[in-house]
């Protein structure tokens, strides 16, 4: 028997043995070529997990960019005034825009 029909069988008789086989539309996994396979045999709908694939995101993009340059990107955070507050703006601008929203609601 291959791994991949062990894994959809394995998956649905434990869905079964939980009685919610007919209540699992869709199954969050992280992007596993094998589970991957299994879920999409087993005909439900595959949503990938966000934190993982942020996560294989950013450890890809940092296999491209050198210790070195985010050292002086970090230097140039800490020994500047202006730049932690232009990144500081945007976030705080859309505080106010939610508070002003929940002032709204109430």
């Amino acid at each position: 028997m291959s791994a991949l029909l062990s894994c959809e069988l394995y998956m649905e008789a434990v869905f079964k043995k939980w009685e919610i086989h007919y209540k699992i539309p869709a199954i969050v996994s992280d992007n596993a070529a094998n589970v991957v396979a299994a879920i999409r045999e087993s005909n439900r709908k595959l949503i990938p997990c966000f934190a993982h694939t942020l996560n294989l995101v950013v450890h890809s993009g940092m296999d491209h960019i050198s210790l070195v340059f985010l050292k002086e990107i970090v230097t140039y955070f800490r020994r500047s005034t202006v730049a932690p507050n232009a990144l500081k703006k945007p976030r705080r601008e859309a505080d106010a825009e939610t508070e002003a929203k929940t002032r709204l609601c109430d």
